[in-house]
């Protein structure tokens, strides 16, 4: 038997595309809303996870990555089709979400969530644990992979560093505003890659004189975005996004580390890595 799968279908509306492609933050957040109706479809609804279990699911980490150009003009609509798998012990859930138009793939999405057991109804009280047996088992065997997790912010960031070429490196500051919020009154996952690609766009602005390699940043679309949420952040928290540019086998890369604090007293919230793509080729 195959993996279930749930499809919708979005109106390529302008405000989903920048001239370039489309929004990176916009197929994200489609990629998690889509796996959050895979669960309702076919396993269970978040909703009753939270009354009935005392159950929730956070995003830990996501990635996306575009696989052709398409722009607002090439097609009237965006398949989104869904389907997920759950770590054998119900520690990590991944959906899975590829997105298409006009029979071509336009890009293909990773959402990671990690299962908590909630305290205090409604509170930040929460910790880590598996999923209770009678939702695991609602999973098809296909869709059980001990591999549901592969973590690949932290492994682009540490061959960046090891071996990148380093280009440039800057800070630009944050406050989170309502508008950057989730139900639990915490930063969207979102909004952090949307933070991390202004540092992006500033580090550019800024040393594009110096370092004439990051025109890239603004005159090219993103191939891979990824992230991996270290931590919460909360309304009206200020931080900043550290970037650092660099250049690895033929490609520019950004990496950025959204965090508050200095010296000891640093703590890192998101990672985020991006490339550029100059062609999809």
């Amino acid at each position: 038997m195959e993996r279930r799968t749930t499809r919708r279908v979005l109106p390529a509306c302008p405000t989903l595309f920048t001239p370039l492609q489309a929004h990176p933050r916009e197929l994200l957040r489609a990629g998690v809303t889509g796996a959050v109706a895979w669960m309702k479809e076919h396993v269970h609804s978040l909703q009753q996870l939270v009354a009935r279990d005392d159950f929730a699911v956070v995003v830990s980490g996501a990635d996306l990555c575009y696989h052709a150009r398409h722009s607002f003009l090439d097609g009237e609509t965006i398949e989104v089709d869904s389907s997920t798998v759950v770590h054998p012990r119900g520690l990590m859930i991944r959906g899975d979400t590829a997105f298409s138009s006009q029979g071509q793939t336009i890009a293909t999405a990773h959402a990671y969530f990690r299962p908590v057991r909630i305290g205090e109804r409604h509170s930040a009280t929460a910790k880590s644990s598996a999923l209770p047996p009678h939702i695991l088992t609602r999973f098809l065997a296909e869709e059980v992979d001990p591999g549901a997790y592969a973590r690949p912010t932290r492994a682009i960031s540490r061959t960046l560093e090891a071996h990148g070429e380093f280009l440039a490196a800057g800070r630009h500051p944050f406050r989170l505003y309502r508008s950057a919020m989730d139900y639990a009154d915490q930063w969207t996952f979102m909004e952090a890659c949307a933070f991390a690609s202004a540092g992006r766009e500033e580090l550019a602005f800024r040393e594009l004189t110096d370092v004439p390699q990051l025109r890239e940043a603004l005159a090219a679309p993103v191939r891979q975005v990824c992230v991996e949420l270290a931590r919460p952040a909360y309304l009206f928290d200020e931080g900043r996004v550290e970037t650092a540019a660099y250049a690895w086998q033929g490609r520019l890369y950004f990496l950025h580390r959204l965090a508050q604090g200095r010296g000891a007293e640093m703590r890192t919230h998101a990672v985020v890595v991006e490339q550029m793509a100059s062609s999809f080729a």
